[in-house]
């Protein structure tokens, strides 16, 4: 309809529907962020993975917090988002002293 009102051309409309239907099939991925404490799920969140980077930096924030840092670059986070096919932990932090583990993960 934009296209036959002229108010964007065929080409323009090609790539939007082409970034719409990047942004669906991306929205379809979820990243997981649990945290568990003496066995129990505190914090069970399911976000899109869009919002992965997010995510990373929160993780990597907690993680400093106990003298750890996740060796996981923001570039190798955008290699695996762009990887349909990857499924799986990109963070698995144990704190056995306080028994927590915080577990980052792509579904």
């Amino acid at each position: 309809r934009l296209v036959q009102e002229g108010r964007i051309t065929a080409e323009e409309a090609e790539e939007l529907l082409k970034k719409l239907e990047e942004s669906q099939n991306r929205g379809k991925r979820l990243l997981l962020l649990k945290v568990i404490e003496n066995g129990n799920n505190i914090v069970n969140i399911s976000i899109p993975l869009s919002l992965a980077k997010w995510g990373l930096k929160f993780a990597n924030t907690y993680a400093e917090k106990y003298g750890e840092k996740i060796d996981f670059s923001p570039e190798e986070l955008e290699e695996l988002i762009s990887n349909p096919d990857f499924k799986g932990k990109i963070v698995d932090i144990n704190v056995p002293e306080e028994n927590t583990q915080v577990i980052v993960e792509i579904a």
